[in-house]
């Protein structure tokens, strides 16, 4: 696996959202569930999964608001506020088109950006989603 890059963005509403990029290839964003850090899944269960995906996507791991290298203590922890640090993350790369892969909290994030932005988003993966149906 090539070597992570941590980088940061700067959300709307003035949070920092850090991310790790690995591979090469078409761009995909990569939420992680809530509470685990990008830097924790890089070094730990999925390092193997990740190598095999980087092969094939420029993969950006991102610590969601609250966890990991993102701003401790949001004041805006809602699903619109996570959907907007996509958008943060996204631009902050140049990327106008990208794949998104949203895992179990990072769900309704997930769901939330590609309907509102579905000229953005190449394809929606959604790994054991934790869903409201009020949230999207």
């Amino acid at each position: 696996m090539s070597e992570a890059s941590i980088r940061y963005a700067r959300t709307d509403d003035g949070e920092t959202i850090g991310f790790v990029t690995v591979g090469s290839g078409a761009p995909m964003i990569w939420l992680t569930a809530a509470g685990i850090s990008q830097a924790a899944l890089i070094e730990r269960r999925y390092r193997a999964q990740l190598a095999e995906v980087g092969k094939h996507f420029l993969v950006v791991i991102v610590d969601g608001r609250g966890y990991g290298l993102s701003s401790r203590e949001p004041a805006d922890f809602s699903v619109g506020a996570r959907a907007s640090d996509i958008q943060a993350v996204a631009n902050r790369l140049g990327f106008d088109r990208f794949h998104l892969f949203g895992h179990a909290h990072s769900s309704s994030p997930s769901i939330r950006y590609a309907a509102m932005n579905p000229d953005r988003v190449l394809s929606l993966v959604l790994s054991g989603p934790i869903v409201r149906g009020a949230d999207v």
